[in-house]
């Protein structure tokens, strides 16, 4: 479990349209569904993404869950509605996400924050009971963890197959070894800053390589070329769209 954030828990001071984001990538996804369509119906077709539309499809379990049985959601910081101790907790010097999915794994990890009397607590024999006293074994979990530093609960938590990951900044998460082990940061030359460092593709293929080889185009660089190419449009028109403004 590899985590970004602010390791401190202090408010970041930037942030991402997350919503934004997830409503290009639904784009992107449609727009390859109809692509699929069109090779079976030869028809294309018109496709309608909002920003809403996603906001709602990205509550996934929590809209589910009021869906199923009427549960309203409620506010939980970065922990999970529904299964406890799912979250992020204080170390002695940085914060660290722990996700407990099931009776053996809270077994597992009171036996290493030396709490082993937590799995037979009614309070917490189950993750129902847990749900219910959420305020209180987060609590107790966070002074547990303030003893130690997170490297060293870390190595402990994996050996014992808890899923864990210290929070990462932005800087310590490009520079991680698994972000370039992943090929996630790509050098491109760019014609106006030279040398330009960019994230690479999330996604491989095993028989069609992916690479970034061109930098980002410049203001209108390919303008002509789509214009005349792609839409067929002569000089004289493409003229008359630079004296108007268009392009």
């Amino acid at each position: 479990m590899s985590i970004c954030g602010e390791p401190d828990g202090k408010p970041t001071k930037y942030g991402v349209a997350i919503v934004d984001v997830c409503t290009g990538m639904l784009a992107s996804n449609s727009i390859l569904a109809a692509l699929h369509a069109r090779e079976r119906t030869g028809k294309g077709q018109k496709i309608e993404v909002s920003l809403y539309e996603t906001s709602l499809a990205m509550l996934v379990n929590v809209a589910a869950s009021y869906l199923a049985v009427g549960r309203n959601a409620g506010r939980f910081g970065n922990g999970h509605p529904s299964i406890v101790p799912y979250t992020t907790y204080q170390t002695a010097d940085a914060m660290i996400a722990l996700g407990v999915g099931n009776e053996r794994q809270f077994a597992r990890i009171a036996e290493v924050l030396g709490h082993p009397e937590w799995a037979k607590d009614v309070r917490f024999a189950s993750n129902a009971a847990r749900v219910e006293n959420r305020s209180l074994i987060d609590r107790l979990i966070n002074e547990a963890l303030s003893h130690d530093r997170a490297d060293a609960w870390l190595a402990k938590l994996k050996a014992a197959g808890i899923p864990c990951g210290k929070i990462n900044s932005v800087a310590q998460a490009l520079e991680d070894a698994q972000t370039a082990a992943r090929k996630m940061i790509e050098t491109i030359e760019h014609p106006g800053v030279g040398t330009l460092k960019m994230l690479g593709i999330p996604f491989k293929f095993s028989d069609t390589a992916c690479s970034v080889r061109r930098p980002p185009p410049t203001l209108g660089q390919h303008s002509e070329e789509i214009l005349s190419g792609e839409l067929g449009l002569d000089e004289k028109a493409i003229a008359e769209l630079r004296r108007q403004k268009v392009i």
